[in-house]
Formats: C-alpha cells, sequence, structure tokens
C-alpha cells in the first residue's frame, strides 16, 4: 500500500522535501522488505521446527510403549533354573529379548 501511495506523497510535497521524503519512503521500503524476508525465514524453520516435533512424537510414544512392554517382561523372568532345559529355555529368551533390545537401540538412537 506505500508503494502505491509513494507517487501521491511526492507529488504532494514541497520541491525541497521532494528527495528527503523520497530517500524515506526508500528507507521504509526496504525495511519492509527486510521485514518480509525474515518473516518468511522463519516461517520456514517454524515449519521444519514443527516436521522434526511431529516425528519425534509418533517416534517416541510406541517406543515408550515397547520399551515399557520390554521393562515388564524383564522384571517377570524367572530365576535362573537348575535344569539344563529350563536354563537352555531362558537362555533363548533372553536371546530375544536382546535382539529386542538391539533392534530399539537404533530408534532410541534416532529420537535421542
Amino acid at each position: 500500500m506505500l508503494c502505491e501511495a509513494s507517487p501521491v506523497l511526492v507529488a504532494h510535497c514541497s520541491s525541497s522535501d521532494k528527495q528527503l521524503v523520497q530517500t524515506e519512503l526508500a528507507g521504509v521500503t526496504s525495511q519492509w522488505a527486510d521485514i518480509e524476508k525474515t518473516w518468511n525465514k522463519r516461517e520456514a524453520e517454524m515449519g521444519d521446527v514443527k516436521e522434526t516435533a511431529t516425528q519425534y512424537h509418533n517416534t517416541h510414544d510406541p517406543l515408550l510403549t515397547k520399551l515399557t512392554d520390554l521393562e515388564q517382561r524383564l522384571a517377570e523372568q524367572p530365576p535362573v533354573g537348575t535344569d539344563l532345559d529350563i536354563v537352555k529355555e531362558q537362555l533363548q529368551e533372553q536371546k530375544v529379548t536382546v535382539m529386542c533390545l538391539t533392534n530399539k537401540s537404533r530408534i532410541i538412537q534416532h529420537v535421542i
């Protein structure tokens, strides 16, 4: 709107003030362009932050659920058995748990 009104402002001022008015209008126009540039940059940055926050949220909740389930599974494991077959079974369960943790560690590192 200022750009549209600029010729009118310049036309209606005295000849001695025309240069000053044109200089001031150019300064205001430049400042406005800088403000718009900064606004657009920050708006783009906010879009990036929003995307990152959404990814974190989408990863965090399922990961927390999986880790809680894993913690519960570990808490419910019985003490080490004395029979060889029971120990082998428990060892196999521990291998599954370690595999699960290994897979989750990549996700955890991504979230961190």
